[in-house]
């Protein structure tokens, strides 16, 4: 499926496609199959998917995902608790 597929359809099948890569983000970060950069590029990728799938949720998602992926960063590839 395509974003421009997705763009077509319903806001849930929007919502829960990038809840979906979210999910595999996280638990690429969690159990360290990429580093930092890599890490922070698939988020921001997301991201911009976001922006454009569900723009009017674009500060919701900041405020979810965008903390959850630093919190996993720091915790799982810097080490810090």
């Amino acid at each position: 499926m395509t974003l421009s597929d997705l763009r077509r359809g319903t806001p849930e099948r929007r919502a829960d496609f990038v809840r979906e890569i979210a999910d595999d983000v996280s638990r690429r970060i969690r159990e360290g199959v990429v580093a930092e950069a890599e890490a922070r590029e698939l988020a921001a990728v997301l991201r911009f998917q976001a922006g454009l799938l569900l723009p009017e949720r674009l500060e919701a998602f900041d405020r979810i995902y965008g903390a959850r992926f630093e919190r996993l960063i720091r915790q799982f590839l810097r080490g810090e608790s």
